[in-house]
């Protein structure tokens, strides 16, 4: 590709459409997983986010008690705490859903029958 003068998104796309053209032999078509697994993995996402949100919250709370000369902060702490609070229902209720979908008879292991199986399904659990 190189380096390119005059980026504007019309050349990008010409651009990507060019190297997906000519990398065609290497592409992989990967089967979405289906009913209760795709659940699951959206579930998994959304709990890493909201973990990351939840300290996000707890972090900036912290930083605003330990300011020195501080104006009166005790309504953006409340907020703050509001918040996380929220953030631990939510990830509770989350949770919860996880487990349910875990005992489902659907997601019980099944053994792969050679590597090229195994292969399989490890890559259908990785994010995409």
């Amino acid at each position: 590709m190189g380096i390119v003068r005059g980026k504007s998104d019309k050349a990008d796309s010409a651009m990507i459409a060019l190297y997906a053209y000519r990398n065609q032999d290497k592409l992989r078509v990967r089967k979405l997983p289906e009913g209760k697994l795709m659940e699951l993995k959206l579930l998994l996402t959304h709990r890493s986010q909201l973990l990351k949100h939840k300290n996000r919250l707890v972090v900036m709370a912290g930083e605003l008690s330990q300011v020195k000369d501080k104006p009166d902060v005790t309504f953006l702490l409340s907020s703050l705490q509001k918040q996380t609070k929220a953030a631990k229902e939510q990830l509770k209720k989350v949770n919860q859903r996880i487990e349910e979908l875990l005992k489902a008879p659907e997601l019980e292991p099944q053994r792969p029958n050679s590597s090229a199986q195994y292969r399989e399904q490890v890559c259908s659990l990785l994010p995409m």
